[in-house]
């Protein structure tokens, strides 16, 4: 059994990096033992190996025989030279960190404590200046800022402790400043992420222990930081039963007066809340949002928000679909899954969610048949298969097909099962309200009944949650027309 920690990585590393770690292992600094040069030749081989396809089916033998032609197999050698290649492994990447651009400040901070243990006082002292006015000068404020500003603080504090005449706060006051700062910003983010999550999946635990409702963000921090503003606003709607269209209009508003005071990355995530936040409203039945999320979807597209490494994630590309097909855009969408395909985080070998997006468009088309072939089933994206089961569903109620009652069945069966284990509870009432709906729908006679219609569209629009609600409204007022 060869090293896994030592392939995997060597497997992940890109072409730049291949050089720069045979540069690594050619420095006496950091390979200086006895076997430094069967190292750096292990190294090459392997990645070698790698490059022509056939690291995988390596074995030890094969290894020592590159290494030491010719030489009787002494036991766990190459075991030994794997493990002193893992270590290097590991400090390379290390020492690779260290050199990555957003690591520069804190680097300086790691160099002045040094200098402060080593009781050069007065380059301490110019450095922790140099390092305080570059961290007041960055263009944002993030959380990570704040944290590094508390960090800083730490170390003054440090410093004025060994020294300590008892005279001042020996800048406790400062260090508690922007500690509270941090504190606040990063609690809230992620009690934000906790109930955006808690939205999807199922997830036990108590939340007296983790989220006192009472809490509440102190209103001198607010009037400070137009970040720390913009992650209360979000968990204010986000802890509401039922927001406020006016809460989300709100939170747009601010986003756009404040996006020069944020980062790009920070952009990204606010962004998505934002359009979470919309999406959930037009869950319980705001349809008129729908026009609104696209512009902002066109909006954040056109930015650049949705990629990460030049990839888009599956959900994006499924609320950018479901949006824009919502809003008639048909001919749009198909343009966007066209030059998009290939380019979805997570896609496999079957292009499942190229397929699922592209089975949309091809029902919104009424192209039923077609789009029911091609649909993707067993995703483990809960949303995505949760989506293909709704679809087929509604295609069969499309196409008039006797299985539909079978189909109602099992899914209800399924819906059963897994909000027991890992459905969300909003999720699962999302789902149970749509079958629940589709049923009366299938069962209702085709001759036209207005008032069947309109007690149906009441019954509709007074669910909270409800799956594909849009697509169930038009079909209770197909009711009314007669079924066709």
């Amino acid at each position: 059994m060869v090293n896994v920690f030592v392939f995997e990585l060597i497997k992940s590393f890109q072409a730049q990096e291949e050089k720069e770690f045979e540069l690594f292992l050619k420095s006496p600094y950091f390979n200086n033992g006895a076997s430094s040069e069967h190292l750096i030749a292990l190294a090459e081989f392997l990645i070698g190996a790698k490059n022509e396809g056939q690291l995988e089916t390596l074995i030890k033998e094969t290894i020592y025989e590159k290494l030491l032609p010719n030489q009787s197999i002494v036991e766990n050698k190459i075991d030994k030279l794997m493990s002193e290649l893992k270590r290097l492994l590991q400090n390379f990447i290390i020492v690779q960190r260290h050199f990555q651009p957003e690591r520069a400040l804190q680097n300086k901070l790691d160099l002045a404590v040094d200098l402060r243990l080593r009781g050069l006082n007065t380059l301490y002292h110019k450095s922790l200046d140099k390092i305080k006015k570059e961290a007041d000068a960055q263009p944002w404020v993030t959380i990570e800022g704040l944290f590094f500003k508390h960090l800083v603080a730490l170390e003054e504090h440090e410093w004025h402790s060994i020294f300590n005449k008892a005279k001042g706060d020996i800048n406790i006051l400062d260090t508690l400043h922007n500690l509270e700062h941090y504190y606040w910003a990063l609690k809230t983010e992620m009690l934000n992420r906790l109930f955006i999550q808690q939205k999807i999946t199922k997830i036990e635990f108590d939340s007296k222990e983790v989220f006192d409702p009472s809490w509440t963000i102190p209103q001198r921090l607010l009037g400070d930081s137009p970040l720390l503003r913009i992650i209360w606003e979000i968990h204010q709607i986000l802890i509401t039963s039922k927001p406020e269209i006016n809460s989300f209009y709100h939170l747009l508003e601010a986003l756009k007066s404040h996006e020069h005071e944020l980062s790009p990355e920070d952009l990204i995530v606010y962004y998505t809340y934002l359009r979470n936040i919309c999406t959930i409203l037009i869950d319980e039945g705001n349809q008129e949002l729908y026009a609104v999320l696209h512009r902002i979807l066109l909006d954040n597209l056109k930015r650049g928000y949705f990629y990460f490494d030049g990839k888009i994630m599956p959900n994006s590309c499924l609320n950018i679909t479901q949006t824009a097909l919502n809003f008639g855009e048909i001919a749009w969408t198909k343009d966007f899954l066209e030059s998009h395909k290939g380019l979805i985080f997570g896609e496999n070998e079957t292009s499942d969610f190229y397929f699922m997006n592209l089975a949309m468009c091809l029902f919104a088309e009424k192209r039923y048949a077609e789009s029911l072939e091609i649909i993707p089933f067993g995703s483990s994206y809960s949303i995505y298969h949760l989506l293909a089961r709704r679809f087929e569903l509604k295609i069969y109620y499309e196409l008039d097909d006797d299985l539909l009652p079978y189909k109602i069945d099992a899914f209800k069966m399924f819906i059963s099962r897994a909000g027991n284990k890992v459905l969300s509870k909003h999720l699962h009432e999302h789902s149970v309200n749509f079958i629940n709906f589709l049923r009366q729908l299938s069962l209702s006679p085709k001759a036209r009944d207005k008032n069947r219609a309109a007690r149906m569209i009441e019954r509709i629009n007074k669910k909270k949650l409800v799956a594909d609600r849009a697509w169930l409204l038009e079909k209770a007022r197909e009711l009314g027309e007669g079924k066709k």
